[in-house]
């Protein structure tokens, strides 16, 4: 497999760390870079011994010629060092650089830290026994800052992809890659789908990392793929990215799915490389099975009568319309308005029963409801008697 590429060894700790309490140090593994490219870089912040960072805000570049990856809140790595006689914190983050446009330009990054500084507090009694770092670890106070570290400008210069020997299929991948395909069902009817995973893996650019298309004109039916990007380290320079497509056998003279070529532009070499898949076998029988139709001429043949009618009953066609506009009695009974109205009924009652039983609740725990219904029930057969003498006369 490809290895993810690093930054160019251990860098050496800059001149200002003997004087400053905080240095901020951006190191690359070279100064000429491709557009597109995704180029490893590593930050470090030298830190005097009893201060720390608990904070560390969004870095940003210097111009708009570069964009930087995501950088975590805690550092890779830290440890704790002597340089130039002095104790030392020194903490790592590993990040990716990437050229947006050519040309040559000064690159350096700032990025807002919180940074806490231990705050001893002395006894004013000589020789007091608590008059210990041991002690102040536990009694003594901190205090925070936020700090804006920049580091030194760093000269660099961005290069256009060359156009002589431009692959036809490249889409703009930088970087170092492999690939891989495997399929499944093997053994399929032609007009069957089949699942064609596909995986381009290794170091670079993999925004840049489109799917490989099948070759047109070979008797597949494609559809468009899904994908997912897995990465390999923190800063996503190393990983994998994973295409599943549905393709189509059209025809049963297909044996196999051909190899599958993917061109990526390696920024080491200064070239265009292609590396392809290989071939994978497949067994397409023919067409795959469809609902039978029934032809004209035997809608126009009598029929035998199916069990339990009579030469009278009109005749009985699955899945059509009967003579006259009547359903077929072969027709799902799910699809019946009858069936739908049977299963209301049942609902229809324990919808009845609840009401009840809610209103009758109600009536023991609501006096003031209890009332109103007795009262309107007075009322109600007031007028129905009122409503009876009037008739009568």
């Amino acid at each position: 497999p490809v290895q993810t590429p690093v930054a160019g060894g251990q860098s050496q700790a800059p001149d200002e760390v003997a004087s400053e309490p905080v240095v901020f140090q951006l190191s690359l593994p070279k100064r000429d870079f491709y557009i597109g490219e995704l180029v490893p870089a590593e930050l470090k912040v030298y830190l005097r011994h009893g201060l720390n960072i608990s904070d560390v805000f969004t870095p940003t570049l210097s111009g708009n010629a570069f964009i930087i990856g995501k950088l975590n809140t805690q550092p890779n790595s830290s440890e704790d060092m002597m340089i130039a006689g002095k104790p030392f914190r020194v903490l790592t983050w590993h990040t990716t650089v990437a050229p947006v446009k050519g040309g040559e330009y000064p690159l350096n990054v700032q990025m807002d830290v919180l940074v806490v500084e231990q705050v001893r507090r002395r006894s004013p009694f000589a020789g007091d026994p608590f008059d210990d770092p041991f002690f102040d670890r536990f009694f003594g106070g901190s205090q925070k800052k936020k700090v804006t570290l920049k580091s030194k400008d760093t000269q660099v210069k961005t290069l256009s992809l060359p156009e002589e020997g431009r692959p036809a299929d490249f889409t703009g991948a930088i970087g170092q890659f492999e690939i891989d395909a495997s399929a499944s069902p093997l053994d399929v009817a032609a007009g069957d789908p089949v699942t064609l995973k596909i995986i381009v893996a290794g170091a670079g650019n993999f925004d840049r990392v489109k799917a490989p298309e099948l070759g047109k004109d070979l008797g597949f039916k494609t559809y468009t793929p899904s994908s997912k990007f897995e990465p390999f380290d923190a800063a996503g320079l190393g990983g994998r990215k994973i295409f599943e497509e549905m393709v189509i056998p059209q025809n049963a003279s297909i044996k196999s799915i051909p190899r599958i070529t993917f061109s990526y532009f390696s920024p080491d070499d200064g070239k265009y490389v292609s590396v392809a898949t290989d071939e994978i076998p497949l067994k397409v029988s023919g067409a795959a099975s469809q609902t039978p139709q029934t032809s004209a001429a035997a809608l126009s043949t009598p029929q035998p009568s199916p069990a339990g009618f009579t030469a009278s009953d009109a005749e009985v066609v699955p899945n059509k319309l009967l003579r006259g506009s009547a359903t077929s009695t072969l027709e799902p009974v799910l699809l019946r308005p009858w069936f739908w109205g049977l299963q209301a009924i049942p609902l229809g009652g324990l919808i009845a029963v609840w009401t009840l039983l809610r209103r009758r609740d109600r009536l023991q725990r609501d006096p003031a409801f209890a009332r109103s219904v007795s009262a309107s029930r007075a009322v109600q057969l007031q007028l129905d008697a009122l409503e009876k003498a009037l008739k009568q006369g």
